[in-house]
């Protein structure tokens, strides 16, 4: 990644004394302004041994009057090419309710016997399915000594046919229960819920699979067929921490399966946490498309980042409600921690990020950071995409055409403005979707709406999502 930093005060700390010569308990900055008032300069990137941050804000110098600013906060695994795969826990949840008579069904069992084929040996499986209630299917180890065991359960999810209501409350009690029992800190535990997302009620899921993320079991959702609730998929996903995947045809789920293990074998650290603190005169208005919990008394927030993957890019976009100013000022504190895989160590780094404040607006667009500008313009054509889908879905094609032709116009302006071919290459594929769109029709519409919302929330979360 290029350096996303200009104007953070950056320094690292491990978990037991210091990293590369830092002193554990803080960080020495200087001043947020410089002797001529401006912002202090640019530093690098910040390291860990598992991990590097690169923080910034989307303009290095903010309009005089306050505002809207936005900050980036880019948490990227180094790679290490001799680890070992981790033994993984998987628990599969299916559902086996009446809406997945028929093709969901028949996608949801290839899709779990997929998921046990792609296993290693040493690996762990649960089943566990759900209609009016949830059934413990038991467990297996991957290898010779279970394979008596594994054919059981490739046995019982041969035999699944929809029928019945959607308990999902309890499939997720039952799943949970399941992934609890096989839990292992040395391994890579996950939860794979696969679903049409059509429970007989929501209350109480979010906050279930956001229970297990917090044991270290993460929650990843499998959409299956053209009419799924893929608004609730996604937020479990979001609850869980884990990943978010659709499908709509059964020759997806090899591809599927192959990218979800590839990312989980490359694991270098677990339960990454980002602390955002605003500096007096900063208030952080919203964390886009990460849950988040914040403090009432300190408007600090903390964001559960979930696992960092080695070569992959946990991407959180800030939204900033900054008071008026005039002298350069300090305007948010990061601290973002991981556990390394390879030391078990809790390893932290912390930014400073600061601006200067100008009534020049000229200056201030000047002072635009690609990276971190950029950035908020794929969450705004995310918010394009979703916002003309729901148009879309009510019928008012004229007005998810006109949003999306907008969208269009200020994607082509701001690449040119900021000299990115990543946001030419997002206009034109947004226009090869309006036009699929068009020309399609409703019949086109139910898998283009949802093919839309996943790049959507993938955008909004980096190249590990």
């Amino acid at each position: 990644m290029k350096a996303l930093i200009p104007y953070a005060i950056l320094g690292f700390i491990g978990a037991a004394g210091a990293i590369l010569g830092r002193p554990a308990g803080g960080l020495s900055r200087p001043d947020a302004a410089g002797p001529d008032g401006r912002p202090p300069a640019p530093v690098p990137t910040a390291t860990a041994t598992s991990f590097r941050v690169e923080a910034g804000l989307d303009r290095t110098v903010q309009a005089r009057a306050g505002g809207d600013a936005f900050a980036r906060v880019a948490v990227e695994g180094i790679a290490d090419t001799n680890a070992k795969r981790l033994p993984m826990s998987l628990t599969l949840v299916i559902d086996r309710s009446g809406s997945m008579a028929g093709r969901k069904m028949e996608d949801a069992k290839r899709a779990a016997t997929a998921a046990i084929d792609a296993l290693s040996p040493g690996d762990r499986v649960s089943v566990v399915s759900f209609d009016d209630g949830a059934v413990d299917h038991g467990s297996a180890t991957v290898g010779p000594a279970g394979a008596a065991d594994l054919a059981a359960l490739k046995g019982a999810i041969g035999a699944l046919f929809g029928r019945h209501g959607t308990d999902m409350i309890a499939g997720l009690d039952v799943g949970g229960a399941a992934a609890s029992r096989s839990y292992d800190d040395a391994r890579v535990n996950r939860l794979l819920l696969l679903s049409d997302g059509r429970p007989n009620q929501e209350p109480g899921l979010r906050e279930r699979v956001a229970a297990l993320a917090g044991r270290g079991v993460l929650t990843t959702t499998l959409g299956l067929g053209q009419d799924y609730n893929e608004d609730l998929m996604a937020a479990l996903a979001d609850q869980g921490r884990g990943h978010y995947y659709f499908v709509d045809r059964p020759e997806q789920l090899a591809a599927i399966f192959t990218a979800e293990l590839s990312s989980l074998s490359s694991i270098v650290a677990k339960e990454a946490t980002i602390e955002l603190t605003p500096a007096k005169g900063t208030r952080i208005v919203e964390v886009i498309g990460f849950a988040s919990h914040a403090d009432p008394k300190t408007g600090a927030v903390t964001v559960a980042a979930g696992d960092v993957y080695g070569g992959r890019v946990t991407d959180i976009l800030v939204r900033l409600a900054l008071d008026a100013g005039t002298d350069a000022r300090d305007v948010l504190s990061v601290r973002a921690s991981a556990s390394a895989l390879a030391t078990g160590a809790r390893e932290t780094v912390e930014a400073r990020l600061a601006a200067g404040f100008s009534g020049d607006a000229d200056e201030v667009a000047r002072s635009a950071v690609q990276n971190v500008a950029v950035k908020v313009e794929k969450w705004r054509a995310a918010q394009a995409w979703v916002e003309a889908n729901r148009m879309f879905d009510s019928n008012d094609l004229d007005g998810g055409n006109r949003l999306l032709t907008a969208a269009q116009a200020r994607l082509e302006a701001q690449s040119q403005a900021l000299g990115s071919e990543e946001l030419k290459q997002e206009q034109g594929e947004m226009g090869r979707y309006q036009k699929d769109n068009n020309d399609g029709g409703a019949g086109w519409r139910g898998v283009g709406t949802r093919a839309a919302k996943k790049k959507a929330w993938s955008l909004n979360k980096g190249s590990a999502y």
